[in-house]
């Protein structure tokens, strides 16, 4: 762990091994990797990794990182967990790596996957934030071939599918609780949604 390890409290320590799903030694790991986001130039001379100092752009992590390198949600994903809008802090990068770790409950990643996919932050997945997931996927935001991308009446038609399959109350709209119910049923989605 090399001087890492002193950049962490006893106390902030005990703090994150009761807020996280993380054990102490993966909690260290996380301190590690983000010790070399933000550079040993910073490190050196902070006291805590939760110096005001010690903070890594979005970009930076989405391009060093090789599990978020290749995932559409990758700026999603640092923008949900992230209190700002281009860095993030260790707490935050923490409770990211946390939630999408293996040891983080099926109900607890559904809830921060809804909050990926609700683009606009409405509690509410409606058609516009389903046609954003898609766009996500099939790198219509992502700059992919043309190839892969759907046309407009795909999406149209996945749109109304994703709907008429998820919103069990036909409000047109998907509601955190219509989520949660079907993606932990679905026996991929804690494998999708980790790192």
């Amino acid at each position: 762990m090399g001087g890492y390890s002193s950049k962490i409290s006893k106390e902030d320590l005990e703090v994150y091994k009761k807020l996280t799903y993380f054990t102490e030694k993966e909690i260290y790991n996380c301190l590690k990797r983000f010790c070399k986001l933000v550079g040993d130039e910073v490190v050196r001379v902070v006291d805590s990794i939760n110096d005001e100092r010690c903070k890594v752009s979005m970009s930076h992590i989405i391009n060093t990182l090789d599990e978020l390198k290749v995932n559409p949600f990758a700026l999603r994903l640092c923008q949900v967990f992230a209190q700002r809008d281009d860095f993030m802090l260790f707490e935050e990068f923490l409770d990211m790596m946390s939630v999408l770790g293996e040891s983080a409950p099926l109900q607890v990643k559904a809830d921060w996957a809804f909050k990926v996919f609700d683009y606009d932050g409405d509690s509410e997945l409606r058609q516009n934030d389903i046609r954003k997931v898609l766009d996500a996927i099939t790198g219509e935001m992502g700059g992919q071939e043309k190839d892969v991308r759907l046309e407009k009446e795909e999406v149209d038609s996945v749109v109304k599918n994703v709907l008429k399959e998820a919103d069990l109350n036909g409000n047109k709209f998907i509601s955190l609780t219509e989520f949660k119910q079907i993606v932990t049923k679905s026996p991929d989605f804690a494998n999708s949604f980790r790192i």
